[in-house]
């Protein structure tokens, strides 16, 4: 068995560089109720999260070149042609535990849910990492929990993995990579929660920028409100200076 040194290192440096340390000192950690308590769904947080989309790329590109930086050559026994897929999952395996990692908060790990759809496509055929995502995503708005979407994407990796290339020892890998976030959850007895940047929005209504502008008071009786000249008159409103602020939408 051979290595390409390349395809392998290149395949570390993409894997292992913890994504807490990307976020720097905006990032605030959400679980799903409070995500949608802050509007990203519906005010389009979501496209102002940049490592959101990196993370799966990086994982995608990780994955891939790790798996194709081993090379066996035949005849050999059963155990050395495993070899790439041991080293593949043990090394990935790693890196989904550095993902998780975090000092922001006591008793909380990171849900690294784009670093796993990434590995996903990486070691899976297309046709069914598309599959077992959509399951998860479907389950993670059902239930409204991180972990359920790591439990069912791993039960649907099994599932459609056998249903559609049967018995296969990468689906397998699939499937063990997707548990581990919950699994080491359970063990250290520590939440997954999803890390967010903040986004700060400008003043809008309605999508549009708001301007205010300053104008007179009116009395009860619908006429503007102004001081008389010639001394002061007999009601206390007529010499009210006051203004209102109104929203003059641009």
């Amino acid at each position: 068995m051979s290595i390409d040194w390349v395809q392998f290192l290149a395949a570390l440096l993409v894997l292992f560089y913890p994504l807490d340390s990307r976020l720097g000192l905006r990032a605030r950690l959400h679980n799903y109720e409070s995500l949608l308590a802050a509007g990203f769904a519906t005010e389009g947080g979501w496209k102002r999260q940049s490592w959101l989309w990196a993370d799966p790329l990086r994982a995608f590109a990780g994955a891939w070149l790790l798996r194709n930086a081993w090379a066996v050559e035949p005849p050999l026994p059963w155990i050395w042609l495993q070899g790439p897929l041991i080293g593949t999952v043990l090394v990935l395996a790693v890196a989904v535990g550095v993902q998780t990692h975090t000092r922001r908060v006591d008793g909380v790990l990171l849900a690294p849910v784009g670093y796993i759809a990434g590995i996903v496509f990486g070691l899976l055929p297309p046709e069914v990492a598309v599959l077992v995502l959509a399951l998860g995503g479907v389950c993670l708005m059902a239930f409204r929990r991180w972990w359920v979407f790591f439990l069912c994407g791993a039960i649907g990796a099994g599932a459609f993995g056998y249903l559609i290339l049967g018995v296969d020892l990468w689906v397998a890998a699939g499937v063990v990579l997707m548990i581990e976030p919950v699994a080491v959850s359970l063990l250290l007895r520590r939440e997954l929660l999803l890390p967010v940047l903040r986004v700060t929005h400008s003043r809008t209504s309605g999508g549009r920028r708001v301007r205010r502008i300053r104008v007179p008071a009116r009395d009860l009786d619908g006429t503007s409100v102004v001081a008389l000249r010639g001394g002061e008159p007999a009601s206390a409103r007529a010499n009210v200076n006051a203004s209102v602020a109104v929203q003059d939408c641009v």
